[in-house]
């Protein structure tokens, strides 16, 4: 039968370090994800804004064509959030600043 010898001082200093470490990443990837998906939303809420807009008034050729590619954009994403990757994330971010680049020109 063999007996297990005590973690050295060292040896237990540096995996409490680690541990901290570790907590700390964790915190920020909280508060970077928490500030990411805020950012994400406000872009969505002004091309929301933007739309809006454009009710009140009749609507030129151009803006009709770039409400066309708009719709068209939409409707050919394919996202599968309950993947949970990086991935999802990244086609959502270049969609958002696809729809305003096309806005942008509104």
């Amino acid at each position: 039968m063999t007996t297990r010898r005590p973690i050295s001082s060292e040896d237990l200093a540096s995996l409490r370090s680690a541990q901290e470490g570790l907590e700390l990443v964790s915190k920020l990837l909280d508060e970077t994800t928490k500030r990411y998906l805020a950012r994400l939303h406000e872009e969505l809420d002004d091309i929301r804004a933007t739309l809006a807009e454009a009710e009140q008034s009749a609507m030129s050729a151009a803006r009709r064509r770039r409400l066309s590619q708009l719709l068209e954009m939409l409707s050919q994403v394919e996202f599968h959030p309950e993947k949970g990757r990086r991935k999802e994330l990244k086609k959502i971010d270049e969609l958002i600043g696809e729809l305003q680049d096309v806005l942008g020109q509104w």
